[in-house]
């Protein structure tokens, strides 16, 4: 009996971890898909270097794997562009780095990426992406974050 209570037990903590959802607002209205875009209407201004817009999204491929997105543009030419992604997973009530994918672009004003990543079932994941972008005067960033999906 002493052993099936602890197997019980133990099943009880798994279960918990794997059904727990990150707050209502953190979650999309749409079950297999999120996304966000920005637009920095101050870039319009060719003489100062400037992220003009970044989009992101995050979709549910199957039980074990999501396609992640990701597009930066800039107002005039960057010598590099591009960014960061980084894919979050709610786990202990908390989003954590779970895995993350680079995308580079040279010499022009847009960079975008389409990529399939494994992940585990049963939990929810969103992504967070830094966007990236550098000229002979310097870097400029932007930040976009979706709402998540749930992996199941």
């Amino acid at each position: 009996l002493l052993t099936l209570t602890l197997l019980l037990t133990n099943l009880g903590a798994v279960l918990a971890e794997t059904i727990s959802a990150p707050p209502a607002s953190q979650i999309s209205a749409n079950p297999d898909y999120a996304s966000v875009e920005k637009y920095f209407p101050g870039a319009g201004n060719t003489r100062t270097f400037a992220i003009s817009y970044v989009t992101s999204a995050i979709g549910k491929k199957s039980s074990s794997s999501i396609s992640v997105s990701a597009v930066t543009e800039t107002n005039t030419t960057a010598v590099k562009i591009g960014g960061t992604i980084y894919v979050q997973q709610w786990k202990n009530n908390a989003w954590k780095n779970y895995t993350s994918r680079s995308f580079w672009d040279y010499d022009t004003t847009r960079a975008s990426t389409f990529k399939t990543v494994p992940v585990e079932s049963g939990y929810y994941y969103r992504i967070k992406v830094y966007h990236t972008a550098i000229d002979n005067t310097g870097m400029v960033q932007a930040v976009s974050t979706t709402t998540s999906v749930l992996v199941n």
